[in-house]
């Protein structure tokens, strides 16, 4: 879409790099992410870095944040930041509605999904590390 290529701020390869090093300093604290992905959010903070755990519904997004601010700490130098990051309960819609059309395995992948509507919602782009 126009917007996309207009207006919307490209996801750097530094940011790329620094959302798979979390995800992989997550997994070494045995931390059991299900899904991870890089969405733009038109119309609001541009890219956001979305994880999601089943122990957010059980513990709460705050426990959560701490896990993440505390494998940020552990990385050091990153160009990622927690105001980048949003914790999601895997019964949000939007995740509910990506596994529609995208599942990944257990690993950590890097697949652009750009301009795709699934089940009538357009999703303008994301880079999917993990979706379970």
């Amino acid at each position: 879409m126009a917007y996309s290529a207009l207006v919307a701020p490209d996801l750097s390869p530094e940011m790329v790099t620094a959302g798979e090093n979390l995800l992989r300093t997550l997994d070494s604290a045995a931390v059991e992410v299900t899904a991870a992905l890089w969405l733009l959010q038109p119309g609001e903070s541009g890219w956001r870095l979305v994880i999601s755990a089943p122990d957010i519904a059980s513990t709460g997004p705050h426990a959560f944040y701490q896990k993440i601010d505390h494998a940020l700490r552990k990385l050091g130098g990153t160009p990622l930041s927690m105001s980048l990051v949003s914790a999601l309960p895997q019964t949000d819609p939007l995740l509910t509605l990506l596994r529609v059309a995208l599942r990944t395995g257990p690993g950590i992948s890097r697949i652009r999904f750009t301009e795709n509507v699934v089940n009538g919602v357009l999703i303008p782009d994301a880079l999917v590390y993990r979706l379970l």
